[in-house]
């Protein structure tokens, strides 16, 4: 086998920052976009201009607001007597239903905690009428998402905030209670570091330096010594 060419990492700078990798795809450097680097172009500067789907997120949220209308007049009919053809629905009494209803009117309604103010689905242009049914303003969820997109994401996703920078929310999973929790961090990880004096080789370990003292976190172990093993 012949190398005809020596292995070497990625290398670019996104906003004055350097970045390196061993692969040509970079998903680590801007969050929520991968880079797929296909040939090196040195001094050449080439702009990404990365936008939000907002028609995409608009069209989904009127879907979703048909569907629960039509959620809302079918368990009408089906709870409702109609006094002209003296007929009940077929779930007329069944407070089940109606239990379920009012759970899901509860969910629409709660709020987030958020500093710029976007905390309800009617902060972000998606009211509850007095029938029951929902109403979206499109314009006013466009300028929610100018607001504070991030506000706007968490009433439509699972996410986590923390009062504190250095604490950072990963993820959760189904099982997640919402709500807020009181995280005390009484001692960091910290790593373990190995000091030693200068060496040089060969080295050749005798009755002089056959000993070593370990400490991690301030704490120092007893002397270790050094034997030989007979083979």
């Amino acid at each position: 086998m012949t190398q005809t060419q020596t292995a070497k990492d990625a290398v670019l700078n996104i906003n004055g920052l350097d970045v390196s990798s061993t692969s040509n795809t970079i998903n680590s450097a801007l969050k929520g976009v991968t880079f797929n680097l296909q040939q090196a172009q040195v001094g050449k500067t080439v702009t990404i201009n990365v936008n939000r789907q907002s028609e995409e997120l608009t069209t989904a949220i009127n879907s979703f607001v048909e569907k629960y209308n039509a959620l809302v007049a079918n368990v009408k009919s089906s709870t409702s007597y109609d006094a002209t053809t003296k007929t009940a629905g077929i779930l007329m009494g069944e407070s089940v239903v109606q239990s379920g209803m009012v759970q899901i009117r509860s969910m629409l309604t709660n709020s987030l905690n958020s500093a710029s103010g976007i905390s309800t689905l009617s902060d972000v242009g998606i009211s509850i009428q007095k029938d029951g049914s929902l109403k979206f303003d499109a314009d006013k969820f466009a300028k929610a998402q100018n607001t504070d997109i991030d506000s706007v994401t968490a009433l439509f996703s699972v996410l986590g905030r923390t009062s504190d920078s250095k604490v950072q929310y990963i993820s959760s999973s189904k099982e997640t209670m919402a709500g807020s929790y009181a995280v005390n961090i009484t001692q960091a990880a910290t790593q373990a570091s190995l000091e030693t004096s200068a060496l040089s080789f060969p080295l050749t370990v005798d009755g002089t330096n056959n000993s070593l003292v370990v400490k991690v976190n301030g704490l120092k172990s007893g002397t270790i010594a050094l034997t030989q093993k007979n083979l």
